[in-house]
């Protein structure tokens, strides 16, 4: 298995979080316990972390962009956000410039 640098890695025994770091001159799997920082064997089994972003699908964007939405109007309004109730998607946007940026962000992001 090749290290990079940086790359995030979970212990398949026990689902530890560890980081691949220069150590000694060579690249090693950290880890902390109990705060302490601590050099992985080389024989244990460890595997890379996926962090790749997954697409959401359009209901899920216009969620985002909705609660977004919700939430600016409940601070400029002074109002309670009321974040357990389910967000209208009918509903008229407040402010429909912050839609349109964030669906045109979240779908560029795919």
């Amino acid at each position: 298995m090749t290290l990079t640098l940086g790359a995030l890695m979970v212990r398949t025994d026990d689902g530890k979080a560890g980081k691949v770091e220069l150590f000694g001159g060579e690249t090693r799997i950290t880890y902390f316990d109990r705060g302490e920082r601590i050099v992985a064997g080389k024989m244990e089994k460890w595997v890379a972390v996926d962090t790749r972003v997954h697409p959401l699908r359009d209901s899920e964007i216009i969620e985002v962009a909705f609660e977004a939405d919700r939430a600016l109007r409940a601070i400029e309004r002074h109002e309670p956000s009321r974040w357990w109730q389910p967000v209208k998607l009918d509903a008229t946007p407040y402010d429909q410039g912050l839609v349109d940026v964030i669906v045109g962000y979240l779908r560029s992001r795919q």
